[in-house]
């Protein structure tokens, strides 16, 4: 196909998804999978493509930050690895995965927390807000960073 012949045929499914009722983000990124494939395959599109709502986000549009009872209910309903899970993410913006991966393993440990003491009996921290390393290996960005842990975090 030349390509003018080839930019209609993109038009023509970028409406007919857009008639589907799909969101503009979603005929964005099936036009974005079509025009990864072209290069590959030796074929250069030049024009560009407006897409309606492209940039739109219309699931998070009412999305919000809980309140503080909000979460503490949250955190109420679940065991204790639930609650710790709960807590990193939410007070020290941890990702999930910077928790540990699919089976639970490979993510913080102990010494990820360099002012966590334990004693006898007790666990408690040097400082509060206290620091969390997240290690290279556990990083998205893949460099090392630290955040730090709440007062609420540790409390929970």
């Amino acid at each position: 196909m030349k390509e003018n012949e080839l930019f209609k045929l993109i038009l023509d499914d970028v409406s007919a998804i857009e008639q589907k009722s799909y969101t503009g983000s979603y005929v964005k990124s099936s036009l974005k999978a079509a025009k990864s494939w072209l290069p590959h395959n030796g074929i250069e599109i030049r024009r560009r493509v407006k897409i309606k709502g492209a940039d739109d986000v219309p699931s998070l549009k009412d999305e919000r930050v809980p309140t503080k009872d909000e979460l503490r209910r949250i955190f109420l309903l679940g065991k204790k690895k639930i609650r710790t899970a709960c807590a990193l993410m939410s007070h020290s913006g941890l990702r999930p995965m910077a928790l540990g991966n699919y089976d639970g393993h490979d993510g913080v440990v102990l010494k990820d927390f360099p002012e966590l003491r334990v004693n006898d009996s007790t666990v408690g921290f040097e400082h509060v807000p206290t620091m969390v390393i997240v290690r290279k290996k556990l990083s998205k960005g893949g460099h090392q960073y630290f955040s730090f842990l709440s007062e609420e975090a540790r409390a929970s």
